[in-house]
Order: structure tokens, then C-alpha cells, then sequence
């Protein structure tokens, strides 16, 4: 039962940690970010640490919100297998170089 709790405590913090990542790359403070998903700033935060967790309505707010991708949301929870799960952990950088190639290999392909 032990192995358990531990695991569900990783998954709160890895998916704290993921939630706060994403918050910061949009530019939203905790207290922007809190009011658009309609919660309190305190349950934000406590999300954040891995003290708490969010619904499903929730997980589909702040994708919808940040245009994160469920795979970035749930990195490090959910196993990402393919090539096209693995693209969402590109840097924006890194993804206009895939676009540009897979455009390219897409007009030159016979």
C-alpha cells in the first residue's frame, strides 16, 4: 500500500511541476492563470506544490487556455510512445525546423 501513495505523490508533484511549467510559458501570474480557470489562487498553488489535484474539466481548461498539448500537460504521468506524442516536447524552435522539413520532404515527394 506504501508503493502506492508514493506513487500517486509523484504524480501530483510531476503533475504540479507540469501545470506550473506551462503557466509560466504562457506569461500568466498564478493569480491570471487562477482566474481564468475559475479557481482560487490558493488551490492553484496548492496544485502546483502536489497538494492537490484538478478535475477532468480542469485538465481540458488548461490546455484549451495555454494551447498546451494533454502530452505536455501529463508528461512524466502518462507514457508517450510515438514519434507525434514525443513533437510536443519540442522547443517552439525545434518544431518550426520539423514543420519546415516535413513541408519540404511533402513537395519534393515523388
Amino acid at each position: 500500500m506504501l508503493e502506492i501513495e508514493k506513487l500517486k505523490e509523484f504524480k501530483s508533484k510531476s503533475l504540479g511541476s507540469n501545470i506550473k511549467s506551462i503557466r509560466k510559458k504562457a506569461n500568466f501570474t498564478q493569480e491570471q492563470f487562477s482566474e481564468k480557470l475559475g479557481v482560487t489562487p490558493q488551490f492553484l498553488s496548492s496544485v502546483e506544490r502536489g497538494t492537490a489535484g484538478i478535475s477532468l474539466n480542469t485538465a481540458i481548461n488548461i490546455c484549451n487556455i495555454t494551447k498546451c498539448s494533454p502530452n505536455r500537460l501529463f508528461k512524466d504521468i502518462v507514457n508517450v510512445n510515438t514519434t507525434i506524442d514525443k513533437y510536443d516536447f519540442l522547443s517552439d524552435e525545434n518544431k518550426k525546423i520539423i514543420d519546415k522539413l516535413i513541408e519540404f520532404m511533402l513537395e519534393n515527394d515523388n
